[in-house]
């Protein structure tokens, strides 16, 4: 690079000089430096796509849970319920 001397300071300071860069090599990247994302398809959201938890399908799976490992049913009933819910 070539440096450029700036004077009219007590001291010599040098300074690099910008050198423009033809278009032809300037590296495209991928990487967008922008908080938007790309336009194009959106995928599908999760909340649209949404199956209904029933009562009984609770009331299986804390049977299930209960078959398995014992416990009581308030504790089964949340865990089978927090279970359906995540999936």
């Amino acid at each position: 690079m070539a440096a450029k001397k700036i004077t009219g300071t007590s001291r010599k300071v040098t300074q690099p000089v910008a050198r423009s860069i033809p278009a032809a090599e300037v590296p495209k990247a991928d990487v967008r430096n922008s908080p938007l994302p790309k336009a194009g398809p959106r995928p599908v959201a999760q909340a649209t796509v949404s199956k209904q938890i029933t009562r009984e399908m609770i009331q299986q799976r804390a049977y299930e849970i209960w078959q398995r490992e014992g416990g009581n049913e308030y504790d089964n009933w949340c865990r089978a319920e927090r279970e359906l819910r995540s999936v």
